[in-house]
């Protein structure tokens, strides 16, 4: 499947070695598939939000910078990319808080859960 995820705020990352500022793209930075390593940020915290009209809304107030928070999304349910994207955040930077924003229904719990557990389909 190819990458669909964005991340948009104070972060900067290396993917296969090329530096990628998520703070250049202000409406989101593509994740892509590759070794993603080197995370840098300022931020307070992570905010994964569910849909990609949610966060375009959050980009469009200002958000990020007024939370100074990364913002990623899967754009619904997420892709292998974007779930490694936010391992390998988690894994080098484990004291950044991670926060979900999704629907309170069982599709939105099932994706929390996808990114959280992972996915029956890889098991």
């Amino acid at each position: 499947s190819s990458a669909k995820g964005l991340v948009v705020g104070d972060v900067k990352f290396r993917v296969d070695g090329r530096l990628v500022d998520a703070a250049g793209f202000p409406r989101g930075a593509c994740i892509e598939g590759g070794e993603v390593s080197s995370f840098q940020t300022r931020a307070r915290c992570v905010l994964v939000v569910e849909k990609d009209a949610t966060l375009m809304r959050l980009i469009d107030d200002g958000a990020p910078a007024k939370l100074n928070c990364v913002m990623i999304t899967g754009r619904g349910f997420p892709c292998v990319a974007t779930r490694r994207f936010l391992k390998a955040l988690h894994t080098e930077l484990p004291l950044l808080p991670c926060y979900m924003l999704c629907d309170a229904d069982p599709f939105g719990v099932y994706i929390a859960a996808t990114y959280t557990v992972g996915s029956l389909s890889l098991c």
